[in-house]
C-alpha cells in the first residue's frame, strides 16, 4: 500500500499539467497496482556470452553498456549504447533521490532512452567490463520501468573479445607486428639498411590485414552513433517491487537497532570495511551503533574470478550468505553509503538464489540519517 500511495503522488505531481484525462488515466493505474500482487523473488535473467555473441548485430537486439563513457569508448560491443549506471539517478545536491520510488523521473528517462535508440519490443542485453557491479544497476532500472527482454552479460566484456575468432588472429598480428618493428629498428642502428627497408615492407603488409580485421571485430572503440527511437513508457507496467521505500526502511533499521536478529527485517551494509573502522568521529560512532541486525558483504566474494564471470555459482553464493546470517526468512534491505550500483549487485545476487524479499534502498544517505537521529 505505502508504494503505490508514493507512487501515485509522484505520478500526479509530475502529469498534474496533463489535464483531467491523464488524471484518470493515472487513477485507474493506481487502482490496478493496488490491486495486483507481485511475488518478489524472482530471479533476473543472465545471458552466457557463448549465447551472446550470436545476438551481436540482431536488429531485435541491443547491447548497454553500463561503464563510465570514457571506459566505453575505450573498448565496447560493437553496436552497444553507453548508458552509464552513474547516469540513471535524479540525485540532488546533496545526493538524495529526487525520483522515489524510480530512478530518473519518467519524462526525463523516457527522452533519455529515446535518445539513445533503444526501441519498446528490443531485447537489452546489459554488460559491464568484469570486473564490476554496473550491470545490475542498469537492469535494475530498465526493469523498474517495465521493460520486458530484459539479461545481464554473465562475465561481461573480456568474454566476448576471448570468443571472437578475429580477435584471437588480430592479437596474433599485434604481436607479430610489433616484434618486426622492433627488429627494423635493431637494422637501421646496426646500418643494415636492406634488412630495414624489407623489414619495414613485412609491418606494412602485416598492418593492412590488421586494419582489415579491426572492421571485424565485436569489440571496438570508435564511437557509435544510433537514430533516436520513439521509445514510449507504459506506467501499468513499472515495478517497483525491488525498491524500498524511505517510510519502510526507517521503520526496518529503528526495529533492527532495537531487537537486532530478532528483527525480521535486516540489513545488507555494502560499505567497505575501511570505512566501517576509520579513525573518523562519526565513522566510530556509525560502527558502534550498528546491530546485529547489520550484515556486511564484500561484492569480491560473490564474482567469479577464477572463470571471470559476474556471479558465483549459486551453490557458492549460498554458502556466503549463509555464513554472513543472510537468511531467507527476513525482508532484506540492501544499501551502499558509497554506490547504489554495488548495492543493486547484492540485490542481483540475492535474486539469482530466489530470495523472495530482497529490495535496494535507492537513497545511499538515508539510513545513516536514520542511525544518527
Amino acid at each position: 500500500m505505502g508504494a503505490s500511495v508514493c507512487f501515485e503522488r509522484m505520478f500526479s505531481r509530475l502529469f498534474w499539467a496533463k489535464g483531467e484525462d491523464m488524471r484518470r488515466l493515472i487513477s485507474v493505474v493506481m487502482a490496478m497496482l493496488l490491486l495486483s500482487v507481485t511475488l518478489l523473488g524472482s530471479g533476473i535473467k543472465l545471458i552466457e556470452p557463448a549465447d551472446a555473441i550470436r545476438l551481436v548485430g540482431d536488429k531485435r537486439v541491443v547491447f548497454v553498456s553500463g561503464e563510465r563513457n570514457e571506459t566505453y569508448q575505450d573498448a565496447h560491443i560493437i553496436g552497444s549504447v553507453s548508458m552509464p549506471a552513474s547516469d540513471l539517478y535524479r540525485i540532488d545536491e546533496i545526493e538524495n533521490a529526487q525520483c522515489m520510488p524510480l530512478y530518473k523521473c519518467p519524462v526525463e528517462a523516457q527522452e533519455y532512452i529515446q535518445r539513445k535508440g533503444i526501441e519498446n519490443d528490443q531485447m537489452i542485453i546489459i554488460y559491464d567490463n568484469f570486473p564490476d557491479t554496473a550491470a545490475a544497476a542498469v537492469y535494475s532500472f530498465f526493469e523498474t520501468i517495465g521493460h520486458d527482454n530484459l539479461k545481464v552479460l554473465n562475465g561481461g566484456l573480456g568474454n566476448i573479445k576471448t570468443l571472437d575468432p578475429n580477435q584471437l588472429v588480430f592479437d596474433e598480428l599485434q604481436a607479430e607486428r610489433l616484434e618486426i618493428k622492433r627488429q627494423a629498428e635493431a637494422a637501421k642502428q646496426a646500418g643494415d639498411t636492406d634488412n630495414e627497408e624489407d623489414l619495414e615492407s613485412q609491418a606494412e603488409s602485416i598492418k593492412a590485414k590488421i586494419d582489415f580485421l579491426e572492421s571485424q571485430l565485436l569489440i571496438r572503440s570508435e564511437a557509435e552513433r544510433r537514430k533516436a527511437s520513439d521509445y514510449r513508457l507504459n506506467i501499468e507496467k513499472f515495478n517497483i517491487d525491488y525498491i524500498a521505500e524511505k517510510k519502510e526502511v526507517e521503520s526496518a533499521v529503528n526495529v533492527i537497532l532495537r531487537d537486532g536478529n530478532r528483527s525480521s527485517s535486516l540489513i545488507v551494509d555494502m560499505r567497505c570495511p575501511g570505512l566501517k573502522t576509520a579513525e573518523d568521529d562519526t565513522e566510530n560512532a556509525l560502527g558502534e551503533s550498528r546491530s546485529s541486525g547489520f550484515k556486511y558483504v564484500n561484492w569480491k566474494d560473490i564474482a567469479d574470478f577464477e572463470k571471470k564471470k559476474s556471479f558465483k555459482s549459486p551453490e557458492k553464493m549460498q554458502k556466503i550468505f549463509d555464513s554472513t546470517g543472510i537468511t531467507r526468512d527476513k525482508t532484506i534491505y540492501v544499501y551502499c553509503q558509497n554506490d547504489t550500483a554495488l548495492g543493486l549487485y547484492i540485490v542481483s545476487a540475492l535474486r539469482l538464489l530466489d530470495y523472495k524479499h530482497v529490495k535496494i534502498v535507492i537513497d545511499n544517505l538515508f539510513v545513516e540519517e536514520i542511525i544518527q537521529k
